[in-house]
C-alpha cells in the first residue's frame, strides 16, 4: 500500500487484502471491522446423504457440532443448533426474505422463486451479471452474482436434490445450474449444480442458467 492517508471505507480499494472478508469477525483494523469465521462445514452427517456408508476418517468423522471440531460456528453440539446459528433469516420488505450465513458472512436471497432470484428464470451469464448488480431487494441495492467459491460455500453435502438447506433456500431449482461470476475461459464460466452438488466449469456463457445473488464481504 503506498503511504499516505485513507478513509476506511476507501482502504479496500487500494489493499484488497483489507476487505472486511478477510479479517475476522468483530476485529477492527484501520476502522475495517472483520466478518470472517473461516470455512462452513460440508453438512455431512453419518449416513448422510441417505444410505451412505461411514467410515472413520470421513469428513463427517470430524466434523460434527462439537466445541473442539473444523468449520464454522463451532460448538453447537447438534446438528440442528448449528444450522439454526449458522444462518439467519430476515424480511427488511415484505415478501422480500434474505439469509445471512453466519459462517462467511455473505447475505444471499433466500426464495429461488422470488423477484432477486429472478423468479426462478434462467439468464446467460452476462445478463445474470447485469441482473444482479441492477438488483434492488429487500432494501439493499449493493447484490452482485457470487463468484464460484461463495456459490460452492452454499452447497450441503449432507443432502441430495437439492444439495442446498431448504429450510433458509426453498424453491431452489434443480433442473438446471446457477451461475457464478468467475470466469473459466473467455466464452465460459464457473457454475453449480445444486441437485448434486457438482461443479462444473467451461459452462458456455450464452447459455441460459439460473441465479442466486449475494451481498457482502467486499
Amino acid at each position: 500500500m503506498a503511504a499516505g492517508y485513507y478513509s476506511a471505507t476507501a482502504l479496500h480499494a487500494v489493499d484488497n487484502d483489507l476487505a472486511r472478508g478477510n479479517i475476522k469477525k468483530d476485529i477492527n483494523i484501520f476502522g475495517i471491522v472483520g466478518t470472517s469465521y473461516g470455512l462452513p462445514k460440508t453438512g455431512q452427517q453419518p449416513g448422510l446423504p441417505s444410505g451412505t456408508p461411514w467410515c472413520a476418517g470421513d469428513d463427517c468423522s470430524y466434523a460434527s457440532p462439537e466445541a473442539s471440531d473444523i468449520g464454522y460456528p463451532r460448538g453447537k453440539l447438534t446438528w440442528a443448533n448449528y444450522n439454526a446459528t449458522r444462518f439467519t433469516t430476515a424480511e427488511p420488505v415484505a415478501g422480500q426474505v434474505v439469509v445471512t450465513d453466519n459462517a462467511t458472512g455473505l447475505m444471499w436471497v433466500s426464495n429461488g422463486t422470488s423477484a432477486g432470484c429472478y423468479n426462478g428464470g434462467t439468464r446467460t451469464c452476462y445478463d445474470a451479471i447485469d441482473f444482479a448488480e441492477g438488483l434492488t431487494f429487500a432494501g439493499y441495492d449493493d447484490w452482485r452474482l457470487p463468484n464460484i467459491v461463495e456459490l460452492q460455500s452454499i452447497v450441503d453435502y449432507g443432502r441430495t436434490n437439492p444439495t442446498i438447506n431448504p429450510t433458509y433456500f426453498p424453491n431452489t431449482q434443480t433442473s438446471s445450474k446457477y451461475w457464478s461470476s468467475t470466469r473459466y475461459e473467455i466464452n465460459s464460466a464457473w457454475a453449480v449444480d445444486f441437485k448434486y452438488g457438482d461443479v462444473y466449469g467451461g459452462i458456455v456463457t450464452g447459455s441460459q442458467l439460473r441465479l442466486r445473488p449475494v451481498r457482502g464481504n467486499q
